[in-house]
């Protein structure tokens, strides 16, 4: 995949934002995003207005640091798992908590709605009108002020040089927002599972003591339709469904950007980044660039793994990678 160039991440303490933004229940995930990471993302490919979708969304990291660095722009997750998704809504509203006491913090709309990333366009159609309950961020009365509001309005054809007088709930007004046609997220960001991913015997620390299983029971599942149980062909099979969804949801010249990382089976590298830009090709999309993040502190996991392993190539590198849809 070319001459490894890692980027430069801000210096920002993730532990910090965690436990000021996030709650305890979510930051004892093991499988988190790097916030560095995803403010070095966010801050390269994202737009204020932008209309941001993350179909895989965990416990919300790119919704939550999205809303918290783009104030006129709508972050929108989809998760599978109902326990994730409460971890997302949670962090959501310690957020905007935390806003309403500091009159500063400008923060976005973020949702997090319930739904399987492989029926990615039916949720788009289906759910989207129910996102935004109280435009743009609270209950009061006075003219709308979001840009990416303004901007959705006149995607479905309403004068958006009106000021409303009061703010109605999407699901009572004709400027329904479920009427915004496919195509129109900017960028789509999100981190897919590896083959088997949610299974525990990827995520179990030799020493029980350690384990996060005794703080978070059964935070990964077996849920047969989750795509991180699945592996080979069968995964395979289901991601390129998964971004073919994509593609079909974003706006030409739009841009989904993936988090990837290699991992080993049976002693061997798999090459996950590989493996999705093929696939990601396969959907239509056009394979624009690679970052890499230097992974500075491994899981212990993967340290109890290196040392059992010397002989095992050493993975010490996420993948960033970068796609376009075409404007034809």
């Amino acid at each position: 995949m070319g001459k490894k160039q890692y980027i430069k991440l801000p210096q920002i303490s993730n532990q910090k934002i965690r436990q000021k933004y996030y709650t305890p229940e979510s930051i004892s995930h093991p499988a988190k995003a790097n916030i560095p990471m995803m403010i070095w993302i966010l801050k390269k490919f994202v737009q204020d207005e932008d209309i941001v979708l993350d179909l895989m969304c965990g416990i919300g990291t790119t919704i939550i640091e999205g809303m918290r660095l783009f104030p006129n722009s709508l972050f929108i997750g989809v998760e599978l798992e109902d326990k994730f998704v409460k971890m997302g809504r949670a962090n959501i509203r310690k957020v905007e908590r935390i806003a309403k006491k500091d009159m500063f913090l400008k923060i976005g709309k973020a949702v997090c709605l319930q739904g399987d990333a492989k029926e990615l366009s039916q949720i788009m159609k289906k759910e989207v009108n129910k996102i935004v309950t109280s435009p743009p961020y609270s209950q009061k009365t006075e003219p709308f002020s979001s840009k990416s509001y303004l901007r959705i309005r006149k995607e479905i054809g309403r004068n958006t040089n009106q000021p409303s007088q009061k703010y109605i709930p999407y699901s009572q007004n004709q400027d329904n927002i479920g009427n915004l046609k496919h195509g129109k997220i900017d960028k789509v960001i999100t981190s897919p599972p590896y083959e088997e991913a949610m299974g525990k015997k990827h995520h179990s620390p030799a020493n029980a003591k350690l384990t996060w299983e005794k703080k978070l029971p059964n935070i990964y599942t077996d849920n047969k339709n989750n795509i991180g149980n699945l592996k080979g062909k069968t995964y395979l099979g289901e991601m390129l469904r998964v971004y073919k969804q994509c593609y079909k949801v974003l706006r030409p010249a739009g841009l989904m950007i993936l988090i990837t990382k290699d991992f080993i089976r049976n002693k061997k590298r798999v090459r996950l980044g590989e493996d999705t830009i093929k696939l990601s090709e396969a959907a239509g999309f056009t394979f624009k660039e690679i970052y890499y993040r230097k992974i500075e502190h491994p899981s212990f996991w993967r340290i109890n793994y290196q040392q059992k392993h010397p002989e095992v190539e050493k993975i010490d590198n996420e993948d960033i990678l970068v796609f376009g849809k075409e404007e034809k």
